[in-house]
């Protein structure tokens, strides 16, 4: 097209393109942040009572319904939650879906909502532990393990407990060697988190969350940017050739 029109498109494209610039820089500068005041928070409860993730409520492992059968996939309606659903603070939406007779009929189990799920077999573990809440009921594949909090343990509180000390538990529990890393199982179970009374925990949770809450929506105003950013790309692109 003419030079002015590049001018106009580049312009308007531009602005989107620095907007995501802006919140790319903005998420992990607010991910520092909260990670700051979660080390703050649980520097003050070394007084109280320590508890290993073993007693901290009730464990879950995955299976994977056979993938020859197409019944246990086809118009699956029960969120299946393996490693590379694992990117956001909660599993929310999954690629794959599984049906009920899925469930039935294979090794994966119904997981309560409020279970936290970590990633215990994935390349990924060379580099971080996925950690995610699940606020609705799943199934998960056998590469992660979830647990269900008793009464003694807020369900979010745990969450944030486990993210706050993942890398210490990744120091703990990863396995050397393999064809895949992995958490020795023994070893993630020994690790141990504080357990100050509720009415604490749940005020602990609620200020974290909040930094959680800003982060997801920041993520999810990127997301949307981005697919303006394509769509506008697309239309202003399209020229029609003259003949």
């Amino acid at each position: 097209p003419p030079l002015e029109v590049q001018e106009e498109i580049v312009r308007i494209l531009d602005q989107f393109v620095e907007l995501d610039r802006e919140l790319e820089q903005e998420i992990p500068a607010r991910e520092r942040q909260k990670f700051a005041m979660g080390s703050a928070l649980f520097d003050r409860l070394n007084s109280y009572p320590r508890l290993s993730l073993r007693d901290a409520g009730t464990w879950f492992g995955g299976g994977t319904p056979s993938k020859s059968n197409d019944s246990f996939w086809k118009n699956g309606t029960i969120p299946w939650v393996s490693p590379k659903d694992m990117q956001g603070h909660s599993v929310t939406r999954t690629i794959d879906y599984i049906t009920e007779e899925a469930v039935e009929e294979s090794s994966t189990k119904l997981i309560p909502p409020g279970a936290t799920a970590l990633v215990t077999r994935s390349s990924i573990l060379d580099k971080r532990l996925p950690i995610a809440f699940f606020p609705q009921t799943v199934t998960m594949n056998q590469d992660l393990k979830a647990v269900l909090p008793n009464e003694e343990v807020n369900g979010r509180y745990l969450f944030n407990a486990l993210e706050q000390h993942r890398e210490g538990i990744l120091r703990l529990a990863h396995k050397k060697g393999g064809s895949a890393a992995s958490l020795d199982t023994n070893r993630l179970m020994s690790f141990e988190i504080p357990l100050p009374p509720l009415e604490f925990q749940e005020e602990i949770a609620a200020k974290l969350d909040t930094f959680t809450e800003y982060i997801d929506n920041l993520k999810r105003e990127r997301e949307l940017r981005q697919k303006q950013y394509e769509y506008y790309r697309d239309r202003l692109l399209d020229f029609k050739l003259k003949e």
